[in-house]
């Protein structure tokens, strides 16, 4: 049973559902194959990332099993839908997303016989703040605050033949995501080693310069006595390698890295979270209180916050698009010629 199988077939439980012991395995596996397959040598990988694997997989499942459910997504949908009509600015920008979607087309092509596809559509999102002219009629003018909400460059990604198929290949994604935290730290311990050796490289070189010579050419030339830079070149070798057993070896440096995975994993929720939101936006996306009386509409989507890296934030629904609502690629002829 792979990740894919036991979310589809586990049955509705009213308490927590333990994460089979072959699903575990499978993401320690995949988890190890993003950071670091050496990390498979340690006697100790399974003990350590058992309980941060169970953890993080309930946690992703319960999360994403929350979303709200999908929506219908197409051009002609656009003008009735809140959250299709906040994302794009007007209804031809969604269909040239859709039609821009790699994932979309390759998805279409794959199954031929897939009458629809379900569908991750969001956007990054950003609040900045923005001024207005104030309309109350003072005999001064002036401008009032206000908040506009950026949805920049939507797309479409992800496709599944099912909603609980496409919501397990963002559980899978969203591990990926947590479990590539841990290269965060592991890299910052590479690259401290690295310079290390490097620079423990450069100072044998360097020292080899002032050292007596051996046969053949070096025979040619009189050398005195040990200098004061061979005397501080040494010191610096005795040094760099006394920093290069502080951080280890081989084997510690693997359970080091493993460490790291295993807090990545851990607290899932300080590096993924997925926030329901509801808010009130005119037609300009200006944020609206809920006593405005301004035209507007209740947007609903979910954020996904990521504090991780990358550190960002992004509004999405999960769509259900019907293959006949599937835009066509257009070969747009100046671009072409521009290349000839």
């Amino acid at each position: 049973m792979g990740i894919l199988d036991w979310i589809k077939n586990r049955p509705a439980r009213s308490g927590p559902e333990p994460v089979p012991d072959e699903v575990v395995a499978m993401a320690i596996d995949r988890a190890i194959a993003l950071t670091n397959p050496r990390l498979k040598f340690l006697d100790s990988r399974e003990k350590t990332l058992r309980r941060p694997v169970e953890k993080c997989v309930t946690y992703l499942r319960d999360a994403i099993s929350a979303l709200p459910p999908p929506i219908p997504v197409s051009e002609a949908g656009w003008a009735s839908d809140p959250a299709l009509r906040a994302f794009f600015a007007k209804a031809a920008d969604l269909s040239a997303a859709l039609g821009r979607s790699g994932d979309l087309r390759s998805f279409f092509d794959k199954h031929a016989d897939a009458g629809q596809a379900f569908i991750v559509l969001g956007a990054s999102y950003h609040e900045r703040p923005d001024r207005a002219p104030s309309l109350q009629g003072d005999a001064a003018p002036r401008d009032i605050a206000r908040t506009v909400v950026d949805f920049s460059v939507p797309s479409a990604r992800l496709c599944g033949h099912t909603d609980s198929e496409l919501r397990r290949l963002l559980l899978i994604q969203s591990f990926e995501y947590m479990a590539a935290q841990a290269m965060t730290e592991i890299s910052k311990a590479r690259e401290g080693r690295r310079e290390l050796e490097d620079s423990h490289n450069l100072i044998r070189a360097r020292l080899r310069l002032h050292q007596p010579p051996g046969s053949g050419l070096g025979n040619l030339f009189d050398v005195g006595p040990e200098s004061a830079e061979q005397r501080r070149l040494e010191n610096q070798l005795l040094e760099n390698e006394r920093q290069m057993e502080e951080r280890g070896s081989a084997r510690e440096v693997l359970e080091h890295e493993l460490e790291c995975l295993r807090q990545a994993l851990e607290n899932p929720e300080n590096h993924l979270g997925f926030e329901h939101r509801k808010i009130r936006l005119s037609t300009l996306n200006v944020l609206l209180d809920e006593g405005s009386v301004e035209a507007a509409a209740d947007v609903a989507f979910t954020m996904l916050n990521l504090s991780g890296v990358p550190r960002a934030q992004y509004a999405f629904v999960i769509g259900c698009l019907e293959r006949r609502d599937m835009p066509q690629v257009k070969l747009n002829l100046a671009d072409a010629e521009r290349f000839l």
